[in-house]
């Protein structure tokens, strides 16, 4: 349970002020605003006809478009985290500061949709932190967390003051040490994550990928993997520490928030997927799969 933060509804504002006249309608737009983003993002690094696969993946991928199509907190969540996270591995990758600057604001606007990306949001600050190597300078790599921070606890502290204690006061304030829980919240959130219905298959094709980079020795690739395994694992470990009293049962708050929680992860998997060694092979082998199918239906059009 719990409220969100404002800007789901802010997002879909803009839904209503176009014209529509109820929420399912009132997604259409952020929803294509979102489609042709990662569109426009992705060409520049596979072309247009790798952009157009990313997307087919993405839109394929379990809960994505599910999820995606209806007025929820998945929407703005999963398109400002994609952002977040597509910008930072620019930035890392090419030592480019704009570009890191535009991944933290927009990682900061994801805390703005729902609170409990604050994991993937410092597992991308903490490689930031880390892997940042000039000429990005010093007090960005420090500051590049703040803003989501601020947005999260000015959020939390007016949510416990105003709306009836929905914030931080559903965490518990003593680290929890409970095995069986522990062993519980594993089982479940890696069948769920691995299961095809929830992400597709956008885990194996990360791991896929992750593997590769590390045997292909791509250096820069390996830092925005970590970030993205290193905020999966600590968006459960969120969960493990919510308020067992205050709060539903471990199983029913993976089914539903955990769950939900998981697309913001489907684009970032898919574009790393793509753009790494195995996913450049992949790609390779496609285009000249098409290529040689279009030269064929031009010769028998011919002949």
């Amino acid at each position: 349970g719990g409220s969100y933060p404002p800007f789901t509804a802010l997002t879909f504002a803009w839904g209503y002020q176009a014209g529509f006249a109820d929420a399912t309608q009132a997604v259409i737009l952020p929803f294509l605003a979102f489609a042709t983003w990662i569109f426009g993002f992705a060409r520049r690094f596979m072309g247009a006809a790798g952009a157009s696969g990313l997307l087919l993946l993405c839109l394929l991928s379990g809960d994505f478009y599910g999820y995606l199509q209806l007025p929820l907190t998945n929407l703005p969540m999963a398109a400002f985290a994609g952002m977040g996270f597509l910008y930072l591995f620019v930035g890392l990758r090419g030592g480019r500061v704009p570009e890191l600057r535009l991944s933290m604001i927009a990682v900061a606007l994801c805390l703005w949709t729902r609170s409990d990306a604050i994991a993937f949001a410092m597992a991308c600050a903490l490689v930031v932190g880390i892997a940042a190597r000039r000429p990005i300078p010093i007090r960005l790599r420090v500051a590049y967390g703040l803003p989501a921070l601020i947005v999260l606890l000015g959020w939390q502290l007016y949510a416990d003051q105003s709306l009836g204690g929905t914030g931080l006061s559903r965490f518990s304030t003593q680290p929890i040490w409970d095995p069986e829980r522990l062993r519980l919240l594993a089982q479940l959130s890696g069948k769920l994550v691995t299961n095809v219905t929830t992400m597709g298959l956008a885990p194996w094709a990360f791991l896929v990928a992750l593997a590769s980079a590390v045997i292909g020795r791509e250096q820069k690739l390996v830092p925005v993997a970590g970030a993205l395994l290193l905020g999966l694992v600590g968006y459960a470990a969120l969960f493990y520490q919510l308020d067992p009293i205050r709060q539903d049962p471990l199983e029913s708050l993976l089914t539903s928030s955990f769950r939900r929680g998981l697309t913001l992860f489907v684009l970032p998997m898919w574009f790393l997927a793509l753009v790494s060694p195995a996913g450049r092979l992949l790609r390779r082998i496609a285009a000249g799969f098409f290529a040689r199918q279009a030269s064929s239906d031009s010769h028998f059009e011919t002949s």
